[in-house]
């Protein structure tokens, strides 16, 4: 798999809260293969956790940030008070055709 594969796959991961894999988060911070292993190393001070043989998306997501180089998804920063996507919208909805778009208009 490309390196562009796993880290589009690793920001999949964390997008849904999910550890990713080592080579995946490698991939996508940029580095290499031991760079990774010695940041999970716990001598470390990373902070990078694993659980069954993947770094929890919690401290991923906490180790990209700190160089201040890594944007989270934009979908991340949607108000939690913001209707769903396709929910009905509350209220009268008042409908105003254009002159160009009545049916008499059009030549």
């Amino acid at each position: 798999m490309t390196k562009a594969a796993l880290g589009g796959r690793a920001i999949q991961r964390l997008d849904e809260g999910k550890g990713v894999a080592p080579d995946q988060l490698a991939a996508l911070a940029r580095i290499g293969q031991k760079s990774i292993r010695n940041a999970l190393a716990p001598s470390s001070g990373s902070g990078l956790e694993l659980k069954d043989g993947a770094v929890t998306a919690v401290s991923a997501l906490k180790w990209l940030s700190a160089p201040g180089g890594f944007k989270t998804s934009i979908w991340r920063d949607v108000p939690t008070n913001a209707p769903e996507p396709g929910s009905a919208i509350e209220g009268e909805i008042l409908w105003a055709l254009s002159p160009a778009t009545t049916r008499n208009s059009i030549p």
